[in-house]
């Protein structure tokens, strides 16, 4: 029962860096925000964060619930790798013809949001954002139901690094404006693709489980 108690602290407390980090990424970038951000581009930039965030939660269909469960659950441990592969691609099929779709209909999409002229680049971008933000879903479930922490973690702060640097870089630099704040953030949400991919291949069976 020690033992449990300890792991147990072990995994709370490096989750917990992830967490605490994340918070203080906001508060590094606020100041840019208001500072480089007119009012009007920080008001469209609120509205397209909380889009993405419910679209993204939408289009995962809990299947990163559903990899936590079988990873673990008895009578499923022998085909976890296979029921892996099987719901990450459904989730990959979906946010592929999310953006099919969305990429039609980009000039109505952007007229929904306000003017077409003005959104209909932030929203390519958010596009893109939210197809990661929905694989990202069902990897980081995976690593979590392997109880990775370190690597759960070590994603969450690079994520956190990259997203700060391009940030800076596309807003302060070369002065993008709301465009930039949000390819800062599509280039950290790929950054957690690349750190935790290699480490998963060896827990994928590429066998569909129907």
């Amino acid at each position: 029962m020690l033992n449990n108690l300890k792991n147990i602290l072990k995994h709370s407390v490096v989750y917990g860096i992830s967490n605490v980090a994340q918070k203080a990424s906001g508060i590094i970038l606020l100041p840019l925000f208001t500072h480089f951000l007119s009012v009007e581009e920080y008001g469209r930039y609120g509205l397209l964060y909380i889009t993405t965030v419910i679209i993204s939660q939408s289009l995962v269909i809990g299947q990163s619930s559903s990899v936590i469960r079988y990873n673990n659950l008895t009578g499923f441990t022998n085909r976890k790798r296979s029921i892996f592969f099987t719901l990450t691609s459904l989730v990959l099929a979906v946010t592929v013809v999310f953006v099919i779709i969305s990429e039609i209909y980009i000039d109505q999409i952007s007229g929904w949001l306000g003017s077409p002229e003005d959104f209909k680049l932030p929203v390519r971008v958010c596009i893109y954002i939210v197809a990661v933000v929905t694989i990202n879903n069902v990897l980081l479930g995976k690593i979590r139901a392997d109880e990775k922490s370190v690597l759960y973690t070590v994603a969450g702060l690079v994520k956190i690094f990259i997203q700060i640097g391009f940030t800076i870089y596309f807003l302060v630099a070369l002065d993008m404006g709301l465009v930039g704040v949000l390819l800062g953030q599509l280039t950290g949400e790929i950054s957690t693709i690349l750190v935790v991919t290699p480490s998963l291949l060896k827990e994928i069976e590429f066998k569909f489980e129907k």
